[in-house]
């Protein structure tokens, strides 16, 4: 992601867009930027509110998210 984003800008309207997603690529991908301290408290609040609108979410995003929210 590093080397695509190379602007603050462009790099923090694609990660408020990626929950827009609904996909398990999504999904997996935020459980990913998680897990490596690159998103803040508040980034990851907007996104953990977002997922009350999956309407049909799949196993994997359940036990990805189980597993991936591992900080506080």
């Amino acid at each position: 992601m590093e080397t695509i984003f190379r602007s603050a800008r462009l790099r923090r309207f694609a990660l408020d867009a990626v929950p827009l997603l609904r996909t398990e690529a999504g999904v997996s991908f935020m459980v990913d930027r998680l897990n490596s301290g690159e998103l803040g408290h508040e980034q990851t609040d907007r996104w953990f509110d977002a997922l009350v609108y999956y309407k049909n979410p799949t196993k994997f995003m359940i036990s990805s998210l189980s597993v991936g929210k591992s900080r506080s």
